[in-house]
């Protein structure tokens, strides 16, 4: 008995296989990267991505303009995994401290803000509200140190064997 493999062709199935074994494994890190992501308006975990790179390479990114970003790029998603410095790039950051701050685009968005500064030099944009009252609406500072929040690499590290068993033939 004599059996004739076409050489070709099978190592097209196994290509294709293993592409869409790929694919799978893609969506199950983005999957997971979205899961584990810090949610505050949720363009970073909109921003998350896995596309094929080629027939044996998928990429997860975060950061690009995806659907659930609305369509902008999220500069900070590399802050968000690794952590670092944020310095002022004019007079101070503004940090917002309130809800109608951390949803305006700019300080400049409210009238009447002045700065208050503490006994230990702290300073604040302050608006009033009332008779004697204040609303502390941004922190003033120089730089922010923002921790990381890792969101990619757990996604693959903590779910490696689920990946590695997705791409078993």
């Amino acid at each position: 008995m004599e059996i004739n493999i076409d050489e070709e062709k099978l190592k097209g199935i196994v290509r294709e296989r293993m592409k869409a074994k790929l694919e799978v494994a893609g969506e199950l890190v983005e999957r997971w990267a979205k899961y584990y992501c810090p949610v505050d308006q949720g363009y970073l975990q909109g921003s998350i991505a896995h596309f094929m790179v080629s027939d044996d390479t998928v990429r997860i990114s975060a950061g690009g303009t995806g659907v659930g970003a609305g369509g902008k790029k999220v500069g900070y998603a590399a802050m968000q995994e690794f952590g670092g410095v944020v310095t002022k790039s004019t007079k101070m950051l503004t940090i917002p401290l309130s809800k109608e701050a951390k949803y305006a685009k700019s300080a400049r968005d409210f009238k009447g803000l002045f700065v208050v500064t503490t006994k230990s030099g702290q300073k604040f944009l302050d608006q009033n509200v009332g008779k004697k009252k204040l609303k502390f609406h941004y922190l003033l500072t120089d730089q922010v140190h923002i921790p990381a929040s890792p969101y990619l690499r757990p996604a693959y590290l903590d779910h490696k064997d689920e990946i590695v068993k997705t791409l078993e033939i």
